[in-house]
């Protein structure tokens, strides 16, 4: 029996599944809801995919960055 499977932490469901859409063993890729901005979705995510696997073999983190507006006027 082959347990693999992705588990993918999204913000929007609808644009995460067309874009595995034609991917193959899509069926084998679980989307989680998660808006980072949102401690109570954070948590309720983390239950999900809790309930999803025994345990987390391989773990990739995709930071992204924030650069705002540089101001100028003191």
């Amino acid at each position: 029996m082959n347990s693999k499977k992705v588990i993918l932490p999204v913000r929007n469901r609808d644009k995460a599944k067309k874009m595995i859409e034609g991917l193959p063993d899509k069926n084998k890729i679980h989307l989680v809801s998660v808006d980072l901005s949102e401690m109570k979705s954070v948590v309720t995510g983390a239950n999900e995919i809790l309930g999803l696997a025994d345990q987390i073999d391989v773990l990739i983190n995709n930071a992204g960055g924030m650069y705002p507006a540089k101001k100028t006027d003191f």
